[in-house]
C-alpha cells in the first residue's frame, strides 16, 4: 500500500479497497486515462480528504500514478541520542526532520546522513534501522511533484548542542524527550507523524 499525502489529504493506493480509511473516497483504478482524471479532480477538489484507488495490480498502479508527476527521491532521518531524546527541527514555523535530496552517486544512506548533519550540525551518526518511505506532492512552477523520502533510525552519542542551518529556513534544532512529542505532532506534517509512529516502540522498549 502507498499513502501520499498533498498537504493534510492524502492518497491511498491499495490492491484492495483499505475500508480503514474514514470518509475516503473508493476507485477501483481501470487505465491511465481514467486515473489520471480522478488524480487531477482530487488535487483541484479541497473538500475531499482522501481517496482509495484500488487495482489487484498495486505495482502497476503505483508506476502509473508516478507518470502523473515529476518523480524525485530524498533521504533523512530521526535521530536518538543516549538519553532517548528524539532531534526535530523547526522550519518554517512547523516542526519536521531533517532531510534533503539525493546528490548524483549518493547512495539513500549517505545522503541521509549528510543532510542530518548539514541541517542539525551533529556528527558522528549511526544509522540503526532503515524506516518506511514516505510520499508527498508539492507545487512548483513547472508543476506537480512527487517525493520519495527515504527515512532512517539514527543514533547518537556526544556534545547535543545543534548548530541549525538557517540559511536553509531551519530557525531550531532541538532535543525533545519521548513524552514530550505529542507538541511535536501537534504542528507538523502527517509524512512526519507516521514517521514518530514507527520508531516510538523502539524508544519505549530501551
Amino acid at each position: 500500500m502507498y499513502k501520499i499525502y498533498f498537504k493534510e489529504r492524502f492518497f491511498c493506493l491499495s490492491s484492495q479497497p483499505d475500508r480503514l480509511q474514514n470518509y475516503c473516497l473508493f476507485h477501483k483504478f481501470h487505465d491511465e486515462i481514467d486515473l489520471n482524471n480522478r488524480i487531477r479532480e482530487f488535487l483541484d477538489d479541497n473538500s475531499k480528504s482522501c481517496i482509495n484507488i484500488y487495482s489487484y495490480k498495486v505495482n502497476y498502479l503505483w508506476e502509473s500514478f508516478k507518470m502523473f508527476f515529476r518523480f524525485i527521491e530524498a533521504a533523512g532521518g530521526l535521530v536518538i541520542n543516549e538519553n532517548g531524546q528524539m532531534l526535530f527541527i523547526k522550519r518554517d514555523n512547523r516542526w519536521d526532520l531533517p532531510k534533503g535530496h539525493l546528490e548524483k552517486g549518493e547512495t539513500t544512506e549517505q545522503c541521509a546522513i549528510r543532510e542530518v548533519t548539514e541541517e542539525t550540525g551533529i556528527e558522528p551518526l549511526k544509522i540503526s534501522k532503515s524506516l518506511k518511505p514516505t510520499y508527498h506532492i508539492y507545487t512548483l512552477a513547472e508543476g506537480y511533484i512527487l517525493k520519495k523520502t527515504h527515512w532512517f533510525g539514527m543514533l547518537f552519542s556526544g556534545d547535543i548542542q545543534t548548530r541549525p542551518q538557517t540559511d536553509e529556513g531551519i530557525s531550531d534544532a532541538v532535543w525533545f524527550d519521548p513524552q514530550m512529542v505529542s507538541e511535536v505532532k501537534a504542528n507538523t506534517w502527517r509524512s512526519v507523524t507516521d514517521v514518530i509512529n514507527e520508531i516510538i516502540p523502539d524508544i519505549i522498549e530501551q
